[in-house]
């Protein structure tokens, strides 16, 4: 994980030694809207026993109330692939995340460091096959909830375009009983 980290954090640190500080991208009032792939890790008892890794994708809308200053408004669908539990391999699962948040630049320019801090909710849905287990016929099994969320992260965006920049952020997924570590890459355009 540390070794994946680094090599998506190289490219950005050598952008960084020839990128020009000058007045930032982010003007108030300026929406943007993007979309990202996820990747997620369970770190929480349990959750991380019953599965892997999850990938999927957001979409996520941006509004700058000031220069370094945004609000965001974060959707998506995150597929988590299931382990083998006692003999039993559990279907892969789903996280539907809904968050809303802030985000602050620490610089101007067209590489930036943030902050962020989002707060919402997460639907989970997971199921389990029918099957013998130890000569026990046990039934198939499906559950959801709905359980709040946070998300401290931090981050870079990076220009590339007049109006199109990535967004690369690695955060901690607070979910009672699900925590899990995030790494979002998107894109982000200002329309």
């Amino acid at each position: 994980m540390k070794k994946l980290l680094l090599l998506l954090l190289l490219p950005a640190i050598g952008m960084a030694q020839t990128s020009t500080y000058g007045t930032g991208k982010n003007t108030a009032g300026q929406f943007s809207l993007g979309a990202g792939a996820e990747f997620v890790l369970p770190v929480s008892e349990g959750f991380k026993d019953a599965y892997s890794l999850g990938y999927g994708g957001t979409v996520r809308g941006e509004y700058a109330f000031t220069p370094n200053l945004s609000g965001m408004l974060t959707a998506g669908y995150i597929s988590l692939t299931g382990k083998e539990i006692e003999g039993v391999t559990l279907e892969n699962g789903s996280m539907i995340p809904v968050v809303a948040g802030l985000k602050y630049y620490f610089m101007p320019g067209t590489l930036r460091f943030y902050g962020a801090f989002d707060i919402g909710i997460t639907s989970f849905t997971m199921s389990t096959p029918g099957g013998e287990v130890f000569g026990v016929h046990v039934p198939s099994i499906e559950a959801s909830s709905t359980e709040f969320t946070w998300q401290p992260q931090l981050g870079l965006l990076g220009y590339f375009s007049n109006k199109a920049a990535f967004d690369l952020s690695v955060r901690w997924i607070g979910i009672a009983d699900a925590n899990s570590l995030g790494i979002r890459f998107g894109v982000l355009f200002d329309l």
